[in-house]
């Protein structure tokens, strides 16, 4: 008796080979990047809680906050060109070179104006980390796995950066030693990728989309995604400073930070398989309203155990609406703007960020810490408002027409989801 080859015989079997192939070329850039947001996220948080210490005031903290998202927006536009001149090993390793140098001067340099300017090179060049990989993944997939690669990709990123927040009760964040764990986590990233011997081209074809077009396209994707950068960046900026004026100890303000990434990751799935099943404006209105809930929740409690609550119901509710907001915007745009549209969200999201932790330092200064939270609620109360009127002026997209769901981090997000120009060679 002839045996057929597994190939013809089993078409699931070598369906399931073919994957395991995929996950096993691209694995290195997903090793890099969980260890890449290990130290990143451990940094945010140890800015925060070292501020606070070296007495600046939420003001201040909130200032360098925002500078990082006015050098990731920078690094958003600028370094696909950078990519295009030398390819993307060698732009992952120059921007993880400088990062870890950064990484080390955060605590020999300890000013306002020096955190700010240090926070913009370290903006502008974790946005070249991260658009090297998601590129890089995009491109270097086949449009089969794509979907499946992002969603892994997106579920380690969050994992990890629930991780990296327990990491600060490693040793005192007063000191030097956190310092230098960032800077080892963000150079052992380049080990992965510089020995990486598959990857894409350097060509990743960037596009734009104005504002202006991505409104008329989608209202609510354009508004959205600003809002959510908003918010978000308030939270993340000023999250350990909101710890402290409450006095939480430096585990205490890890445990509160890890809870919202818990968060995060329990509430991707279950949010994106609503919005594949119903209007996802729906989905949109309702998960920022429970966001919004949260937000007063952790604003008004008074124990540890009901603030760890409320804040992975915030994690699972404020932080998963980018996805959905990127969803709604692909259900709109056609597969040739799929690129450009994403561009122009990560712009906006970025201009949002960029406001965030700025204005709520200053109401966190003139009127305590509750503000960080009771303000993002009345933020999110208006957006309710303003999906609800969409609603009713303009009609759904019909399920059939929708793109599929991929869970995306924000924190950590360029143009992932986006189909680029698949290449199979590269430079190096």
């Amino acid at each position: 008796m002839r045996h057929q080859p597994a190939s013809a015989a089993d078409p699931a079997s070598a369906s399931s080979v073919a994957f395991r192939t995929t996950i096993f070329q691209v694995a290195p850039l997903l090793v890099a990047v969980t260890v890449l947001i290990l130290g990143h996220g451990l940094q945010g948080t140890l800015l925060g809680v070292r501020g606070g210490l070296e007495g600046m005031s939420a003001r201040s903290i909130g200032l360098v906050m925002s500078a990082y998202f006015l050098g990731f927006i920078a690094g958003s536009l600028w370094s696909v060109h950078l990519i295009e001149a030398v390819g993307h090993i060698r732009t992952f390793a120059a921007f993880a070179s400088v990062t870890s140098a950064v990484a080390l001067a955060y605590a020999l340099e300890i000013s306002v104006v020096g955190w700010t300017v240090l926070r913009i090179i370290n903006g502008f060049c974790f946005a070249g980390m991260i658009l090297v990989v998601e590129s890089w993944l995009n491109a270097g997939t086949a449009s089969r796995w794509r979907g499946r690669v992002l969603a892994i990709y997106g579920t380690i990123t969050l994992a990890a950066w629930a991780v990296s927040q327990p990491m600060l009760s490693l040793a005192d964040p007063g000191g030097f030693v956190l310092f230098c764990l960032v800077s080892i986590l963000v150079s052992l990233s380049l080990v992965p990728v510089t020995l990486s011997r598959t990857g894409v081209s350097s060509d990743i074809g960037a596009e734009r989309m104005s504002p202006r077009e991505l409104f008329v396209i989608s209202p609510i994707g354009l508004i959205g995604t600003f809002l959510i950068g908003f918010w978000g960046s308030a939270f993340w900026g000023m999250g350990p400073t909101f710890g402290q004026m409450i006095n939480m100890s430096t585990e205490e303000i890890a445990a509160f930070m890890a809870a919202v990434m818990i968060g995060a990751a329990i509430g991707q799935w279950p949010m994106g398989w609503l919005s594949d099943l119903m209007d996802r404006r729906i989905v949109l209105a309702g998960g920022t309203l429970l966001a919004a809930i949260s937000a007063i929740g952790v604003a008004v409690s008074e124990t540890q155990n009901s603030l760890l609550l409320w804040a992975v119901l915030y994690g699972a509710t404020s932080i998963t609406m980018y996805s959905i907001c990127i969803a709604h915007v692909n259900d709109r745009v056609s597969p040739t703007k799929l690129l450009a549209a994403a561009s122009g969200l990560l712009i906006s999201y970025g201009a949002g960020s960029t406001f965030g932790p700025l204005l709520a330092g200053g109401l966190m200064d003139h009127f305590g810490s509750e503000l960080l939270f009771s303000g993002s609620a009345a933020v999110q109360a208006a957006f309710v408002i303003f999906i609800c009127w969409r609603i009713l002026v303009e009609r759904a997209v019909p399920n059939a027409d929708k793109e599929a769901f991929v869970a995306m981090p924000s924190a950590a997000t360029s143009h992932v989801g986006v189909e680029l120009n698949r290449h199979t060679t590269i430079r190096d």
